[in-house]
């Protein structure tokens, strides 16, 4: 299993500090992608809270970013509006550090799960594991997986949900999601 070990360092401030290739988040509930760096500049369309783009130019306050959409494919959005992909903003706006500690705990949890099962059923449901963003999983699954039961599919993530909600700080929004050896998704369960 790849185990990947990153460290977000969050920073509260009005303005985004990154730079253009930057993964950024939208950090309001519902935003305007506007045509131009203006407030008056026509919507392109609304961005979710959530949503994540990529930076490509700056002009005074605004960010033109890419929404990895075939729609509309870029826009701008006032800079108070986003955030850096792995800044989490607290209540207190007081600066903290994040680092992979849960995802490592997880990771021995859920190593010892993965080898109870094989040891019942003489094989092994899921070949990997990784943190793909804060709170997180996407688990690899084998065939085997697929040949168990709905029932036993959704027993089984419940359990791997309940080990990764347990770890995972209050207040982070947590998703587990099973994909195919090709990255396919098949199952998810969030919170």
């Amino acid at each position: 299993m790849q185990l990947l070990l990153t460290v977000f360092i969050m920073i509260l401030a009005t303005s985004v500090m990154a730079m253009p290739g930057d993964n950024l988040v939208i950090t309001g509930s519902i935003v305007n992608l506007r045509q131009s760096p203006a407030m008056d500049a026509p919507v392109l369309l609304k961005l979710v809270q959530g949503r994540n783009v990529i930076e490509m130019k700056r002009v005074g306050d605004w960010i033109e970013v890419l929404t990895n959409r075939s729609d509309v494919e870029s826009g701008w959005v006032h800079q108070s509006l986003l955030a850096s992909l792995h800044a989490h903003t607290e209540s207190n706006n007081v600066a903290t550090i994040v680092d992979s500690t849960a995802f490592r705990t997880f990771t021995d949890k859920f190593k010892e799960f993965n080898e109870s099962i094989t040891r019942l059923n003489g094989f092994v449901l899921f070949i990997q594991v990784e943190e793909v963003d804060i709170g997180k999983l996407q688990i690899t699954a084998t065939p085997e997986w697929f040949s168990a039961t709905q029932e036993q599919r959704e027993e089984i993530l419940s359990t791997v949900f309940e080990m990764w909600s347990d770890i995972v700080e209050p207040g982070f929004s947590i998703l587990v999601q099973v994909v195919d050896e090709h990255g396919q998704p098949h199952m998810v369960m969030f919170r």
